[in-house]
């Protein structure tokens, strides 16, 4: 549905050349939801503004539905946009409009028929859960409110793809997960291709299929959000889903102590089986939990722990095995080492 080749956007600050977008390609799936995160400055909004043309590449194609937004004219490119709804942090309602008529505002630029509108704005208030509220004035709307204006507005048009610049940073955590939960409905229903710029991995991690990591102005790392959150390729992407490292570990003696220490992690149904007792009960080893996590990603369970094995060398090595048989995934063989916060703990 989109695709990005080689997109630079660079700007002129105070003389200097700043290189706010450095060539980036990616491609974004029919129906799929992607997610674009990074630090502040990273170039996150930028890029998502590439998208729509917003703000021109200053090289690079960008596709979409077929079609190279570059290479359009004025009147072609906004045209196009038609296809292509956008909501944003802050809202961006007309404050002097009421909800109808904020809603109504893209289809009255197309010069879309009253009749129509009309249906069409009471069918998008219905759809976020706003029937009724077509008199009311976004002075009189709860931020989540506002922001559910601001999707219907965004669907008025009938996009195939919506674009969502960090749509729920304002918003209180109870009204993130209600507006996610809409998105997600939306997706679903209307077959829609969502681009999601945020800073809040929860909103990754609940709602979005694929990933783009970014810093500097480059995507650092790209793929499924599962394998992203559970074995993330690069530093920015550990800190970012908050990967523990053992780089400032306490070493200890595995002869002395007889542990080996993993981090493992499994997804779907391992999660409910008792793989660790039974691998415990066949190799002879106890263990121990040092740290752990066990979440969900759209609905898929997932874990992370880090396990203390204790037995002899030849056991131990039987469990790494074992829990590699079952299902599980030895994302670090720490062996010689365990963070010094938690051997202090322990």
């Amino acid at each position: 549905m989109i695709k990005l080749s080689g997109v630079c956007k660079t700007y002129r600050q105070k003389g200097n050349l700043v290189t706010a977008v450095n060539d980036v390609s990616l491609h974004v799936e029919r129906q799929e939801v992607f997610g674009i995160v990074g630090y502040s400055g990273a170039g996150k909004s930028t890029l998502l503004r590439c998208i729509n043309l917003l703000e021109r590449p200053s090289t690079g194609t960008v596709v979409v539905n077929g079609t190279d937004l570059t290479k359009l004219s004025k009147r072609e490119l906004n045209l196009t946009r038609r296809n292509i709804g956008m909501i944003f942090q802050h809202f961006h309602l007309l404050s002097s409009a009421t909800v109808a008529e904020n809603v109504a505002f893209p289809l009255r630029l197309a010069k879309t028929p009253a009749d129509e509108t009309k249906r069409r704005v009471a069918e998008m208030l219905n759809l976020v859960g706003l029937a009724g509220y077509e008199g009311q004035y976004p002075s009189q709307l709860s931020g989540g409110q506002k922001q559910r204006v601001a999707i219907a507005r965004a669907l008025a048009a009938k996009p195939s793809i919506l674009l969502c610049d960090e749509a729920t940073s304002a918003l209180d955590p109870e009204t993130t997960q209600s507006i996610l939960a809409l998105l997600k409905d939306i997706n679903r229903q209307l077959g829609l291709t969502i681009v999601m710029v945020t800073h809040q991995m929860e909103v990754v991690r609940d709602i979005c299929d694929r990933v783009a990591v970014m810093a500097d102005g480059e995507i650092v790392e790209t793929g499924n959000v599962i394998d992203v959150l559970l074995a993330p390729s690069h530093a920015v992407s550990k800190r970012l889903f908050q990967v523990h490292s053992t780089t400032d570990a306490m070493p200890i003696s595995t002869q002395k102590d007889g542990r080996r220490v993993l981090e493992v992690s499994f997804t779907g149904a391992l999660a409910y089986e008792p793989v660790l007792a039974e691998v415990a009960q066949e190799t002879g080893c106890t263990f121990s939990i040092l740290r752990g996590t066990v979440d969900t990603i759209k609905s898929v369970p997932y874990g992370q722990l880090t396990l203390a094995w204790h037995g002899t060398p030849q056991a131990v090595q039987r469990v790494a095995e074992t829990l590699t048989r079952r299902g599980y995934v030895i994302a670090n063989d720490v062996t010689e080492t365990v963070p010094s916060e938690v051997y202090a703990s322990c």
